[in-house]
């Protein structure tokens, strides 16, 4: 899934305009999809205590028991950030 294709679905939030009331979660899945980076170092990313930890990391949000999700727009924006880092 490239952003492209997220923005021409438009699942991309619009970040010109006032915040909207509903905002696009993501769930593992499709991190891994958007990213490219797999499971193990995306857990790796939340952990304070891995060499891999990156604070910069969007934040996951809980969802159910034993579900969790991200917000899309925090995820479009670490990735731009990356691009332009």
């Amino acid at each position: 899934m490239s952003l492209d294709t997220l923005s021409s679905q438009g699942s991309v939030p619009n970040s010109d305009g006032p915040p909207q009331a509903g905002r696009v979660i993501v769930r593992a899945k499709d991190m891994r999809k958007i990213t490219g980076i797999p499971n193990s170092t995306r857990a790796d990313k939340e952990n304070p205590k891995s060499p891999r930890f990156d604070p910069t990391w969007p934040k996951k949000i809980r969802l159910g028991l034993r579900s969790t999700g991200y917000f899309l727009d925090e995820v479009l924006a670490w990735l731009e950030k990356q691009r332009k880092g």
